[in-house]
């Protein structure tokens, strides 16, 4: 990749200068790396949103609705943590 990139340097630095002496214009990009890495992460994306809305179906579908979704804990969770702390004050009391 290394070689590739050096390549690309000189014609990095010319469309710099060219943008800057023409802002009002638009630019195209003709370095093919740069539309596949474009395309790339919109695909990475929307496998992202995609996941994210399969595991909220799945949630709503078994009604296990995060408490605390930093921790992970459901309301379930939470209660059963209460019952376990019960006991184990009751035990050491």
């Amino acid at each position: 990749v290394v070689p590739l990139l050096n390549q690309d340097l000189w014609a990095l630095n010319e469309e710099q200068i060219a943008h800057e002496k023409h802002i009002e214009q638009h630019h195209y990009e003709f370095n093919p790396i740069v539309t596949e890495f474009q395309k790339m992460t919109l695909e990475k994306w929307e496998q992202y949103v995609s996941s994210e809305q399969e595991r909220e179906g799945k949630e709503r579908e078994a009604k296990n609705r995060f408490f605390f979704p930093g921790a992970g804990l459901t309301k379930k969770d939470l209660k059963d943590y209460k019952k376990e702390t019960a006991v184990l004050e009751t035990v050491t009391a």
